[in-house]
């Protein structure tokens, strides 16, 4: 990683040449999850592990103005933004961010929104920043490529910041408000989480009510498979949506705050 790091400020370095500030890194990996969906956001179990090789890449360095400029390499694209703008902008319309069209480019949002709620966390005016992004987590193959790219970002606008109140706990809460928000799906914890938790070669059953490992899992001898099917995967576009409202339904029909305060040990619902 050390490697990875050199090559990425000298990399920097070429695609915006006239910054002379302080080169940072920060990475964020995708996931995988063995067993817990759509129990998340309902208070539950779930069992990701980090692709610890598929990670999403950042280099960044602080700007004078609240501008931020961003490259990404995979796709050769410059996207910019200003991020006081945006800001503004949410406030004076909170449905601005996930609508086609709030940002020059699709995937700038996902930085931009990091940048844009973690000023917010620290109570802070933007600050503009030149972020050079790389990432090997294939993007829309269902392995938390947006999560991933959240996450490197609000860990890099917590350097910007440096403000030691956004702890990895309150930096979890930070970029899960980011991405709900600009990616415009009302998710879970389990993504993020993972992304700034997940240790190499273990799973870790989290406890998405307390938001904390419950245990983690050593992975050691054991094989698994992450096919890439070639199928494109887009919450957005999904019914990811309908799923949760169709749970937060069932759990008000129950009267529980989360499906997880069920009981299985003889409550009756049937009809009489």
């Amino acid at each position: 990683m050390v490697l990875m790091a050199l090559e990425l400020i000298a990399l920097f370095r070429g695609a915006f040449q006239g910054n002379r500030e302080e080169v940072g890194v920060a990475s964020a990996p995708g996931r995988a999850n063995l067993i817990g969906e759509h129990t998340d956001y309902q208070e539950g179990f779930v069992t990701p592990f980090a692709l610890d090789g598929m990670r999403c890449w950042v280099a960044f360095a602080r700007r004078e103005d609240s501008v931020l400029r961003c490259y990404a390499a995979d796709l050769d694209e410059y996207g910019e933004c200003d991020l006081a703008e945006i800001a503004a902008r949410r406030r004076a319309d909170p449905g601005f961010g996930p609508r086609e069209g709030d940002f020059e480019k699709s995937w700038l949002r996902y930085v931009g929104g990091a940048f844009e709620f973690v000023a917010a966390a620290v109570e802070s005016d933007p600050r503009g920043c030149d972020v050079y992004v790389t990432s090997t987590v294939p993007w829309g193959a269902g392995l938390s490529s947006s999560s991933a790219l959240t996450v490197a970002s609000a860990i890099a606008a917590r350097e910007v910041f440096k403000d030691k109140r956004l702890s990895k706990y309150s930096l979890l809460e930070t970029a899960c408000r980011a991405e709900w928000h600009y990616g415009g799906v009302p998710g879970g914890i389990m993504d993020q989480f993972a992304s700034l938790h997940g240790r190499e070669g273990r799973a870790l059953v989290l406890d998405c009510r307390t938001q904390k490992v419950a245990k983690f899992v050593d992975l050691e001898g054991v094989d698994l498979l992450v096919l890439n099917t070639n199928v494109e995967h887009d919450l957005r576009d999904s019914p990811y949506a309908e799923r949760r409202e169709a749970c937060e339904r069932v759990a008000r029909a129950a009267e529980v705050a989360h499906l997880r305060d069920l009981s299985d040990e003889g409550d009756d619902h049937s009809a009489g």
